[in-house]
């Protein structure tokens, strides 16, 4: 439930290259530290708009309301 490191995680999946990039699930963790009050990470997920499709979006927000902290 760390934002900073939801961010972080998000940021990299987001950045990688090839086949390592996977935009669904970094929307899901930018989402995740976004509701934890990530400023950076709301407006990553706002611009730019192409960044991430409507279906990295839509898996992405079902995978972070799925996601529960494993404590």
């Amino acid at each position: 439930g760390d934002s900073e490191a939801q961010h972080l995680l998000g940021v990299l999946l987001l950045d990688a290259k090839g086949a390592a990039r996977r935009p669904a699930e970094a929307y899901k963790w930018l989402l995740l530290a976004a509701q934890r009050g990530h400023l950076l990470s709301g407006v990553m997920l706002r611009t730019p708009p192409d960044q991430f499709s409507a279906a990295d979006r839509q898996e992405g927000e079902r995978a972070a309301a799925a996601w529960a902290p494993v404590r």
